[in-house]
């Protein structure tokens, strides 16, 4: 019996699945400069968007639409601005037909940010990332502030710190920023953009 709660732990670690809202938790930070995780999503197919279409040409044919997956944090500030906010992102997904699992990551830095209770920063992998790896299984972030984490979210329904646990072979520099995307200039007031590198 014990044998078998074990071999649960395990399988959960490394193929985390849930579609729920995010589990939420705030690392200690000075009260006046509160960084706090509201919501997270992108899990399985609700996760998917659709390429955006812009219609330069009227006598152009339409091509094939493809789907991406979207990885949406949002989060709320108490400083009167914020310098700068580092998000890493921990993205597992697993091909349904060989069962292998990844995991994506990606750090990206957002500066100058207002107080605020409503900001938005995305991660998206490519449709042909989708189609080789299979569907997103587990998200979770992470937010630094000077070099200290300030909060992380994950699913709730998977444990904690399952991204510093899985055995999925990790694949660093696949997951794309917002401004790496076709969907840059969709809504572009509703998200907070990315540092110039």
């Amino acid at each position: 019996m014990i044998l078998l709660a074990g071999l649960m732990v395990v399988t959960a670690l490394c193929a985390p699945e849930s579609r729920a809202q995010a589990r939420r938790a705030a690392a200690p930070a000075p009260a006046k400069d509160k960084v706090e995780i509201k919501k997270l999503d992108g899990v399985g197919r609700s996760g998917r968007v659709k390429t955006p279409e812009y219609d330069l040409n009227p006598n152009q044919s339409s091509s094939t639409i493809h789907e991406w997956s979207r990885i949406r944090v949002r989060f709320a500030t108490t400083a009167d601005w914020t310098d700068e906010l580092v998000c890493s992102y921990y993205v597992q997904a697993r091909n349904s037909k060989t069962r292998k699992a990844v995991l994506f990551t990606g750090k990206f830095t957002y500066n100058d940010i207002p107080k605020g209770k409503n900001h938005l920063v995305t991660a998206f992998l490519r449709p042909a990332t989708l189609a080789r790896y299979g569907d997103v299984i587990g998200i979770a972030v992470e937010i630094h502030a000077k070099g200290e984490m300030v909060a992380y979210a994950c699913d709730p329904k998977t444990p904690q710190g399952w991204w510093r646990l899985t055995k999925a072979k990790a694949m660093p520099g696949v997951l794309l920023e917002r401004s790496q995307t076709p969907f840059a200039f969709v809504a572009y007031d509703n998200y907070v953009p990315a540092k110039p590198r």
